[in-house]
């Protein structure tokens, strides 16, 4: 797989005025600093769904592990590392793989808005390269992870829409550096742009992949500790009855956080938002206006779908040793 980021920035010092002149029908009458604020506000709100969605890995393998240990001790079995182990769905590896993919795609979009913004040449640089370090990041991490699966992990593959996703970033990148008119990056921006589109679809997926099964076993452990109740309070004094009262209400607790941390929503406004950036430069003259009020709306509807990572989120294992 050719995973190599086709880009580098060759030419720090290009004549601001070639630049500003080139780019300005890109963004055409719209204020730079509208779009500087929703740049803002869409990094910051990246920023916290890339939190929120490394929890959500992490927290896969500790539920899992915890339904492992739940279950040998309900049914009186051994526990032992080697069960432990094996109920890992997710490598640390693959997550960092995963926040590189967010970081890339993140980036990206910034760099794209200081096109959409009419910002000066060096601004315009300074992001690319960003945009261009976190990609070679990416693409390091993914040589690494690919050559060892997840162990029984039943999540979509990353490679194709990870390879995919960095040659069609890179040849943008590139582009920007190596050709000036405005209608050959609008072009190629258009022609590539689908080519992202299959990461973030596999992100989603995954995302509610593991989402679904996080809450799937949150019930079933559920439905023990009921069953365990129903058993103890027949015999049990009252002080372990409490102690069963007091998982009772701690996975209640955690069950409420757990509903409120998917970021399934949040990654598909993400990709909106990147979309709607895209279309902001691509817009004809007449058609800047109305994108960059969608471009408003789309940022506005990503921070309102992104929640923070809550310390509730967190596996029955933080609680049941209280």
């Amino acid at each position: 797989m050719n995973l190599s980021v086709p880009f580098r920035l060759r030419n720090p010092k290009m004549s601001l005025a070639a630049v500003v002149a080139v780019f300005f029908c890109l963004s055409g009458c719209v204020a730079d600093d509208q779009v500087d604020k929703m740049t803002a506000q869409f990094v910051q709100a990246s920023t916290t769904l890339t939190q929120s969605y490394q929890t959500l890995l992490t927290n896969a393998n500790a539920v899992e592990a915890d339904n492992y240990i739940d279950n040998q001790l309900f049914t009186h079995d051994e526990i032992n590392s080697i069960g432990i182990d094996k109920s890992v769905l997710i490598s640390p590896g693959e997550i960092a793989l995963r926040v590189a993919a967010l970081k890339a795609l993140t980036d990206y979009t910034t760099a794209l808005a200081a096109l959409a913004a009419n910002k000066p040449s060096i601004q315009i640089q300074t992001d690319a390269a960003k945009a261009n370090s976190s990609l070679k990041t990416l693409t390091s991490d993914a040589t690494g992870v690919f050559d060892k699966p997840a162990k029984g992990a039943k999540t979509p593959d990353f490679a194709g829409p990870i390879s995919e996703a960095a040659t069609a970033i890179g040849a943008v990148l590139k582009l920007i550096e190596d050709h000036r008119a405005a209608s050959a990056i609008r072009e190629d921006i258009l022609k590539n742009d689908p080519k992202i589109t299959p990461l973030y679809k596999v992100i989603e997926q995954e995302s509610t992949y593991y989402f679904d099964r996080q809450t799937h076993t949150t019930s079933l452990y559920g439905v023990m500790l009921l069953s365990t109740y129903d058993k103890a309070r027949k015999t049990a004094d009252s002080a372990e009855l409490m102690q069963i009262g007091d998982r009772i209400r701690q996975y209640q607790k955690d069950s409420a956080a757990l509903k409120a941390s998917d970021p399934t929503q949040a990654i598909n406004a993400f990709e909106k938002s990147h979309t709607a950036v895209v279309a902001l430069i691509t817009a004809k003259p007449a058609d800047k206006k109305m994108s960059m009020a969608t471009l408003i709306a789309e940022v506005r509807s990503f921070i309102a779908e992104v929640k923070t990572p809550s310390k509730d989120a967190t596996s029955t294992s933080d609680t049941k040793s209280n």
